[in-house]
């Protein structure tokens, strides 16, 4: 049981508000690259003489991706626990961000 404040509320330890910090941290952290195409949405249709249908295809891929990588994650985090899976969802985040910020096609 937590010990009560005065004001009767629960009170928390500083390890829980780090633990909340750094889900908020991962969070933003995991979100960035996937939504960064939104932002240049317009380039992107003009350089690629896109439609508008081509380009909200091309913003569905990562919802696409997440839908076809759940199973995976689920697998992964029960073999491995959350913790070596959020660790491992970060390394590729990072590896992909890197590759992607070569600037080559191919990337």
């Amino acid at each position: 049981m937590r010990p009560l404040g005065p004001a009767g509320r629960a009170v928390r330890s500083p390890a829980a508000w780090l633990l909340t910090l750094a889900i908020v941290l991962i969070a933003l952290n995991l979100r960035g690259p996937i939504v960064a195409l939104a932002p240049v949405l317009d380039e992107i249709k003009s350089d690629l003489a896109l439609g508008a249908v081509v380009a909200g295809l091309l913003t569905s891929i990562p919802v696409l991706c997440f839908a076809l990588a759940t199973p995976l994650a689920s697998t992964l985090i029960g073999r491995l626990g959350p913790e070596r899976a959020v660790t491992i969802g970060l390394a590729g985040v990072v590896v992909a961000t890197l590759v992607r910020s070569t600037g080559g096609q191919a990337a």
